[in-house]
């Protein structure tokens, strides 16, 4: 299966020679190859890339050496070349560790399968309880509204499709 995987980060102010310095380091110790052009709005850079199973584990070492740059922003996502799903990637600058929510209608296929009442019957299931709630919409655009701050819109147009592609599969899923 092919992946696909987007970083995202914010230069901080002085930045002389730091994007050469990123390109050098995913040349040199990674296993990631930039896709066309790096893209920028103002401070905010995308890089996108192409790769297998391993662009996950890759596109998180890239992160993690984007915070240690001091990027003030840095945040990530990858998706598949088959159903409709991404994985959004941050760091927690707390704890300098990679945080993940996925955009995934899989959630929805397992409700979909449940005998389900009421959202008391999913009490021993807090995530499912949770999106069985909220519903596709709301379950899935908290954290992804949260995760887009600090993005300019135009750099992340693509990803908004993809999410309302996602909303939308899972719409379907508890309506049939």
């Amino acid at each position: 299966m092919e992946c696909y995987g987007t970083a995202l980060f914010k230069m901080p102010p002085s930045n002389d020679g730091m994007l050469t310095e990123i390109k050098n380091y995913i040349e040199n110790e990674l296993d990631l190859h930039i896709e066309g052009k790096i893209n920028n709005v103002g401070s905010v850079y995308l890089m996108s890339f192409i790769g297998g199973s391993s662009l996950e584990d890759e596109l998180c070492e890239l992160l993690n050496k984007l915070s240690t740059l001091k990027c003030p922003t840095v945040k990530g996502y990858w998706q598949g070349d088959e159903d409709p799903f991404v994985e959004l990637l941050w760091v927690d600058e707390t704890d300098n560790s990679i945080d993940s929510f996925s955009v995934d209608s899989g959630v929805f296929d397992t409700i979909a399968e449940m005998e389900i009442e009421d959202a008391d019957d999913l009490c021993d299931y807090k995530d499912l309880q949770v999106a069985y709630q909220q519903g596709p919409r709301d379950y899935f655009m908290k954290p992804f509204t949260q995760w887009q701050q600090g993005i300019p819109p135009e750099l992340i147009s693509d990803l908004n499709e993809l999410v309302e592609e996602v909303i939308e599969s899972s719409k379907e899923v508890i309506e049939e």
